[in-house]
This record gives C-alpha cells, sequence and structure tokens, in this order.
C-alpha cells in the first residue's frame, strides 16, 4: 500500500506583504553537468524516485563549503518536499515531522506544496554545520491525494558555495523590468532609490549589493502570484546566471491591488523555474496613485529587503490569522516569540521581515529596516550570499 502524508496549506508559507497601514525548464532534464560561478559550484543530473516514492541526493563537500543548495523539480501534479537530511557520520539533522506540525518554521523545504522543491543547508547558527563528506538528502515525490509516488522522474540542482564565513558576503542581483516599464523614468528611478535603501538596510548586518538592471522583457505586466508560478516566470529566470536572484518589477502581483510584492520561495532557488524569482508590485509601492513619495520609495526599498529575505530563507517573525493573533513563530531564539499583536507591534515592528507596515498615527508608519543577529545568520548561510 502507498504511504500518504498530509498537505501543507500553501498559506504557510506567509511571502506576501500586504499593502496599507490598515492590512497593518529550462530545468530540462539532463545528464550531469557542473559549472563554477564565483566559488559557486552548481551541478545538475536527472533521478527517479524508488519503490517507496523517495530519492537519495548526495552532495559531496569539502573542509571550505559553507552551505549548500538543493533546487528540485518535478512534473506537473507532484509535490516535492524533504524527508530528512544527514551528514557524513549518518546522523539526521533534519528530519521533516521535527518541524512540519509545530508553530515553529525553519524552512518550506520540508511542505509539499509545489512541483519545485529548494532546501538551503545550514538554515541557522543553531543548525549542524558542514563538514567535509557526503551529506545526503532524502526527497519524497507526493501525488494530488497526499500519496507517495514511484518513479517519478525528478530534475536535480545542488549548489555549493565554498564559503565557510557568514560574516560578509555579496548578493547578485538581477531587477528586470516587464511589458516597457524601463522606459517609465518614474519607475526607474524610484526603483533605483529604493535598491540604495535595501543596500543601506543590509550593509549594516556586513552584506553587500550588487545590481544589474534587465530591460525590454515583454511579457504581461499583471505578475502571476509567485505562490503560482508561471512559463513567463521561468523564461525570465533562465536569462540570469546561476548565481543571481531575479527581482521582477510590474504593475500588480497575482491580480492584487494590495500586495507589495512575493517571494518564489522560503528559500527560493538561483537557477530557473516557475517560481524562480521575487514579484514587486511598483504601483502598490507607489502608495495606488502611480506617484512616489519620498516615504512610498522608503517602503519599496523596505519591501525589496523583505522579499529577498524571504528568497534568501527568512520567515517573518511572526504570522497572524485572520483575527490578528499570533499563530506561528520563526525558528530563531533571537525574535520575540510574543502572543498579542501590541506586544508584537512593539517588540518587532521595526524589523525588516515583520508581515505588515505598523502605522501608529495611521500617516506615518515605523522604518523597517531592522534584522536580528539570527537572521543576519540565516542570510548569510544562503548560498547566493557569495
Amino acid at each position: 500500500m502507498l504511504q500518504s502524508r498530509r498537505f501543507a496549506v500553501p498559506l504557510i508559507l506567509g511571502v506576501a506583504l500586504t499593502a496599507g497601514c490598515e492590512e497593518t525548464g529550462k530545468n530540462a532534464r539532463n545528464s550531469g553537468t557542473c559549472s563554477d560561478i564565483n566559488g559557486l559550484q552548481t551541478c545538475r543530473y536527472t533521478s527517479k524516485t524508488n519503490s517507496s516514492g523517495t530519492m537519495a541526493v548526495d552532495i559531496n563537500v569539502n573542509s571550505s563549503a559553507g552551505a549548500f543548495l538543493l533546487s528540485t523539480v518535478g512534473d506537473d501534479g507532484t509535490y516535492l518536499s524533504v524527508e530528512e537530511v544527514t551528514d557524513p557520520d549518518g546522523v539526521t539533522v533534519l528530519h521533516w515531522e521535527d518541524w512540519y506540525y509545530g508553530s515553529n518554521n525553519l524552512t518550506a523545504g520540508i511542505l509539499p506544496i509545489f512541483n519545485e522543491m529548494q532546501l538551503n543547508w545550514p538554515v541557522r547558527a543553531d543548525d549542524t554545520q558542514l563538514s567535509a563528506g557526503t551529506w545526503s538528502i532524502s526527497v519524497a515525490a507526493i501525488d494530488r491525494d497526499g500519496y507517495y509516488q514511484l518513479n517519478s522522474v525528478i530534475d536535480v540542482i545542488t549548489q555549493v558555495k565554498q564559503d565557510g564565513t557568514f560574516s560578509d558576503g555579496i548578493v547578485n542581483a538581477r531587477i528586470v523590468y516587464v511589458d516597457g516599464l524601463d522606459t517609465d523614468t518614474n519607475v526607474t528611478q524610484a526603483t533605483e532609490d529604493a535598491v540604495e535603501i535595501w543596500r543601506d538596510i543590509w550593509a549594516a548586518y556586513g552584506l553587500g549589493l550588487s545590481v544589474d538592471y534587465d530591460t525590454n522583457i515583454y511579457v504581461s505586466a499583471d505578475l502571476p502570484a509567485m505562490t503560482e508560478g508561471s512559463a513567463d516566470i521561468d523564461a525570465i529566470s533562465e536569462d540570469g546566471t546561476d548565481a543571481d536572484i531575479t527581482v521582477v518589477i510590474g504593475d500588480t502581483v497575482g491580480g492584487a491591488a494590495n500586495i507589495y510584492g512575493e517571494s518564489g520561495g522560503i528559500p527560493g532557488t538561483l537557477v530557473d523555474g516557475e517560481h524562480s524569482a521575487v514579484a514587486i508590485s511598483w504601483i502598490t509601492n507607489a502608495g495606488g496613485d502611480g506617484t512616489f513619495s519620498s516615504d512610498d520609495i522608503q517602503v519599496y526599498g523596505e519591501t525589496l529587503a523583505h522579499e529577498v529575505g524571504h528568497y534568501m530563507g527568512l520567515f517573518h517573525p511572526v504570522d497572524y490569522d485572520n483575527s490578528y493573533d499570533p499563530y506561528a513563530w520563526d525558528a530563531l531564539n533571537d525574535t520575540d516569540e510574543c502572543t498579542r499583536q501590541s506586544d508584537c507591534d512593539d517588540a518587532l515592528g521595526e524589523n525588516n521581515m515583520y508581515p505588515f507596515p505598523v502605522c501608529p498615527d495611521f500617516n506615518s508608519c515605523l522604518p523597517q529596516q531592522t534584522l536580528s543577529a539570527g537572521q543576519s545568520g540565516v542570510l548569510h548561510r544562503h548560498v547566493g550570499a557569495l
């Protein structure tokens, strides 16, 4: 009898930063190739799940390696997730059941919600750090009914960065304007100004930012919800490298007027795929009137840092239900596990990863530019921080 595994609800990702103070393949089948960019080694191959519906991915690392990122892509209707991670001594350092049912979020890699799945390891300073040898990740393929799929064909992309220090690093971001927005100086100037705010936020934590701008990408400016993904996102990300994060600037995200931006994963991948980008609505960040004030640009820069923060593995420090009661927290020890919204606003309202703006007098909102040491550590451990 096939085993079954309960599905996670996609909303558990909490990747959307909602607007307003009130809403307070390519990955084609391949036969094994490797490349190297600035000490980031990327290898691709194709494999299949076994008679239990799982597949072992072995990653060999040397003593200088600091982190690895596993990206997997299955066919439509296949939901991929991590079962467990074992170190070179055969010790299990991550098991899906340890995090799936709790109220603390470590990685979305354990959640079978897409046909694309990513795991960056280690996530935190508290996690088992890399040691030389072979690390093994068991990946499960699950169908729409929650049953493990046998002989499911999966594309595997492994990336290992040869940098074991987590005090500094540079993230390469590729900003893509769609549907001719590159000719709208209102949008491009505001974006460039917002990038400088994003740069300043991260610089305080030893993280540099290198940005390239890409133009003449003529796909719809109404960007898809990143929980859905699209072939357009796949095509856009394919034009980048295996060492950059794609940020797409459009009119709206998911057809909603109140979404500042969404991340394609927690964490996201550096290779191409239908979820492999951060999507940003310039209209929502402009406040809906299409004109950027200095306050709007400030929020725009914070949004960029926030959404790319998700893409590099950060969850909201606290998430709320529809009554704004806290129900989930990140897995970091130095972000407050508050139990009332007022307490959370006080303790975390200026944190860049807080889920919504905090506006004490409604006319102005708190700057959200701080990160905890634990949050900074997650960013530095993502393989995209080179």
